[in-house]
């Protein structure tokens, strides 16, 4: 079985003051779950990769908005990109493929373009061996 190094970059955005907080779950497994802070955060998590489906989710929770000096509200964002399986760029896969289910509204899924603005999960399904996926999506 081998070890797959999963990566990604979190970057806060339009923040303020106002709170943001991130959850990452793969395969059912939370990794990640910390209001972000500082403007960029790198996740690093290594995963086996056993046959069959994987399931990566991320999920914005807990924003407040802020009010800036000229009365104007501040909505802060997060910036998901550099998301990578062994050092292998995946974005554009996950712009295409991925679901953006917006907390406030579960009838509908939308895409998925790099920034998470509203409370909701964002989730990207593969199957292993990741490397074969990937050239079955970019080369049908």
């Amino acid at each position: 079985m081998d070890v797959v190094l999963l990566t990604l970059d979190l970057k806060k955005l339009n923040a303020g003051n106002g709170d943001i907080a991130v959850e990452i779950w793969l395969d059912a497994i939370k990794i990640f779950d910390q209001y972000l802070i500082a403007q960029e955060r790198q996740i690093k998590h290594e995963y086996d990769d056993t046959s069959g489906k994987h399931e990566l989710q991320i999920v914005l929770k807990d924003k407040t908005l802020t009010v800036d000096h000229e009365d104007v509200e501040l909505h802060p964002m997060v910036e998901v990109s550099n998301i990578c399986l062994d050092g292998v760029k995946i974005d554009n896969l996950m712009y295409q493929l991925a679901t953006y289910n917006h907390s406030k509204d579960l009838r509908q899924n939308h895409k998925f373009f790099g920034r998470m603005g509203c409370e909701g999960t964002v989730s990207l399904q593969w199957l292993s061996p990741y490397y074969q996926w990937i050239l079955e999506q970019t080369h049908p």
